[in-house]
């Protein structure tokens, strides 16, 4: 229950702060999403991988997978983040100069 909390929690967050600063909103919730639903399962791979004897403990697959899976969470936040930096604003304007018209 918990986790789909966090996953509601970062969507909106994500799509809140995409929407701010002109980017697309729902591309980038389901990519937050989506990063951390990759950490998970990358972390119970790593786990199986590393000590397949350990791979039908929940606790273990969740102290693998969290850490991963927050780590991807918050570069693909750093990502946007940095896509909203290099966005370049574009006003009707700057499209058309007036000496084209000319």
């Amino acid at each position: 229950m918990l986790e789909i909390l966090l996953l509601i929690w970062i969507g909106r967050s994500f799509h809140k702060f995409a929407k701010e600063n002109n980017l697309s909103g729902g591309l980038w919730a389901t990519l937050g999403i989506l990063s951390y639903i990759v950490g998970e399962v990358l972390g119970a791979v790593i786990l199986v991988m590393t000590n397949p004897r350990e791979a039908d403990s929940l606790i273990l697959i969740y102290a693998y997978g969290l850490p991963i899976a927050a780590g991807l969470t918050f570069m693909t936040y750093y990502l946007m983040k940095s896509a909203a930096k290099n966005k370049v604003s574009v006003t009707d304007n700057q499209v058309l100069d007036d000496d084209l018209l000319d």
